[in-house]
């Protein structure tokens, strides 16, 4: 029975020592994960899109992310992390205002659709911007998922998919 108890004892003392940084990894996924299902969900309406008028779909699913995104920056900026999740976090909020430009650029297809004055010349020189956002996003998402998979790696974290 000391034995276990002895047992019981060493891990427990571990598992507090290790300051369950699972924790900050998992914020970042959690945090991650919303934005990319928003803005997928943004995105998606593209495929509805058959007019000019139909632009005016990006509005409420494109504000709502957008709000989310922004908030989603602000408190984790100002989280206080440990010197560790920095590189982390700041990867992920890099990540995010490139977001947040995509969805400025869907919001202004939206508003100049809703106000009549959207063109098909505005439309293309809007993809075209759209395309760079979108080949910057994917390199900061390679560096969100190397930030997560060094600090998982470094603290042992086995749990999470990345």
């Amino acid at each position: 029975m000391r034995k276990y108890f002895i047992l019981f004892l060493v891990s427990s003392l571990f598992m507090v020592s290790c300051d369950n940084r699972e924790s900050d990894l998992g914020y970042n996924v959690s945090v991650w994960n919303t934005v990319v299902t928003k803005v997928n969900d943004v995105v998606g309406i593209e495929q509805s899109i058959v007019s000019l008028d139909g632009y005016s779909m990006f509005s409420q699913r494109g504000e709502s992310a957008q709000e989310y995104i922004r908030e989603a920056i602000e408190e984790y900026a100002k989280m206080d992390v440990k010197e560790d999740v920095v590189p982390m976090r700041e990867a992920l909020i890099s990540y995010m205002k490139e977001c947040d430009k995509l969805l400025d650029i869907y919001l202004s297809l939206s508003k100049q659709s809703v106000d009549k004055v959207l063109t098909e010349e505005v439309v293309e020189e809007s993809y075209l911007h759209i395309e760079s956002v979108f080949m910057e996003m994917e390199k900061l998402s390679e560096q969100v998922t190397l930030e997560q998979k060094a600090f998982a790696k470094k603290h042992y974290i086995t749990r999470y998919v990345l």
